[in-house]
């Protein structure tokens, strides 16, 4: 959807070189079944480090949302 790729390419956007990004599909019913344990309920969702983004808890992604939630920062 047009939402999941903006929130993707975002993602993508402030990414750094040590970061991981993985999209994943719900239509997938091992990825519905995570997506479930972690609580998401609306999509896009960004987790990080195996917790939702608290700026995908039922808000919108926004750039400011990520880089507070850490995407972006080397480790």
């Amino acid at each position: 959807c047009p939402s999941c790729d903006s929130a993707v390419q975002l993602v993508d956007e402030l990414a750094s070189p040590s970061c991981v990004v993985e999209v994943k599909s719900v239509k997938e019913e091992e990825v519905s079944r995570q997506a479930a344990d972690l609580g998401i309920k609306t999509f896009p969702a960004v987790v990080i480090d195996g917790r939702l983004a608290p700026c995908c808890d039922g808000n919108q992604i926004t750039r400011d949302g990520l880089i507070k939630a850490g995407i972006g920062q080397s480790l």
